[in-house]
């Protein structure tokens, strides 16, 4: 390994998404990985555009929008974007924007394919694992963001309640 990749290793090796790959299985997906730096304000993804390459961070943050509303700010060592544009093969559906100056390691459609495709190719276990991590943890935002969203439901029947109980005792 050369010094950058011994470095984006060190940095992947405490990550999430990477914990529970063994040394040598990531030191072959590095191989396949490339670096990418990008400065603050820079757009790494434009919602409603295709995307060929899942974006792991490596140092920095990023800022996804839909809508030009605020989803949320990446910034852990190991966040992962650009993933369900590539896995479902459609436009992405939100804007990422360096907050900060950004360093990622990439890992292109074509990659990822050749080793979803061949059941032998040695990392074909750990990118279903990967998958799943992804989706496990998305799916957990998502019941998370509905939760939130009914407590606040529930919120805004009380007062509308309280203030049509209101009303209506002004009319006795």
């Amino acid at each position: 390994m050369n010094d950058l990749q011994q470095r984006i290793f060190k940095q992947l090796r405490g990550a999430r998404y990477f914990q529970e790959i063994s040394d040598a299985m990531l030191q072959k997906l590095l191989a396949f990985a490339e670096f990418r730096c990008f400065e603050e304000g820079a757009i790494i993804l434009r919602q409603g555009e295709r995307n060929q390459v899942v974006y792991c961070l490596l140092k920095g943050s990023v800022v996804v929008e839909m809508d030009d509303q605020t989803l949320c700010i990446l910034q852990r060592n190991g966040d992962l974007f650009g993933e369900m544009s590539v896995l479902s093969d459609a436009p992405c559906n939100a804007t990422v924007r360096a907050f900060e100056d950004v360093e990622a390691a990439t890992l292109s459609v074509e990659v990822l394919k050749k080793i979803r495709e061949n059941s032998s190719h040695e990392l074909h276990a750990i990118f279903y694992q990967w998958l799943t991590r992804i989706l496990m943890d998305k799916l957990t935002m998502t019941s998370e963001k509905a939760k939130h969203f009914e407590e606040a439901n529930q919120r805004l029947k009380q007062v509308n309640q309280a203030l049509d109980e209101a009303y209506h005792g002004l009319d006795s």
